[in-house]
């Protein structure tokens, strides 16, 4: 499975991009229609891909619609769909599921962390859901349930000047990496070129700690 945004025929809400005078995007036009998510899928290892489901249309929901969306098979055989839909502090991350192989997808649900955009999502050997996001900084937070519904920790990997737009992969048994760019500044707080933008990563290690049958 692949997860896909941007528009399809049956959609024909506009999103209006001009922000205070500017286009948010250097387009030819000043509205396009809202996005939706949909899944591709192949039965022959990668060779050809064909539309399955889709993910979350809903233009009556959030602001751009929906978009950027990152998949992960949880343990229990489920697919988990995290989504963004608009951005910044005020944009949350959305969620999805599906219990038959992404052919069907539960109704979106709002978190109110992870926020922002680019979310990345998976699950560690032990159960705990980690999500990475960009704006505000570059996070990354944890659901010890596994739900989706329930991220009661997070970390700021960094507060670096930057696009925002942040990976995570699992690299051990309770050890996650998360990649970020850094548009990096000058002495006097300005941004230098971007051909010295640098990409740095994070070792971040999540242990599951017991007592009196809380975890």
């Amino acid at each position: 499975l692949v997860p896909v945004y941007a528009y399809l025929k049956p959609d024909v809400v506009w999103r209006d991009f001009r922000m205070q005078g500017y286009l948010k995007y250097p387009q030819a036009w000043a509205r396009r229609f809202k996005n939706r998510s949909w899944v591709l899928r192949s039965e022959d290892g990668g060779r050809n891909w064909h539309y399955l489901a889709t993910i979350a249309a809903l233009p009556e929901l959030g602001e751009e619609g929906f978009g950027e969306p990152c998949l992960t098979v949880l343990a229990d055989g489920s697919v988990m769909a995290v989504l963004r839909n608009g951005g910044g502090a005020d944009g949350p991350v959305w969620m999805s599921r599906s219990h038959d192989g992404g052919k069907t997808w539960s109704y979106p649900l709002r978190t109110s962390t992870p926020t922002g955009n680019s979310p990345k999502i998976v699950q560690m050997p032990h159960g705990v859901l980690a999500c990475s996001y960009g704006r505000p900084d570059n996070r990354v937070s944890f659901d010890v349930t596994g739900s989706g519904l329930a991220w009661s920790h997070t970390v700021v990997a960094s507060t670096c000047w930057g696009n925002r737009h942040v990976e995570i992969a699992v690299t051990g048994p309770d050890t996650v990496y998360c990649v970020y760019a850094d548009d990096e500044m000058d002495l006097q707080g300005n941004r230098m070129p971007s051909k010295v933008r640098q990409m740095y990563g994070r070792h971040i290690k999540v242990e599951r700690l017991s007592g009196d049958g809380n975890t």
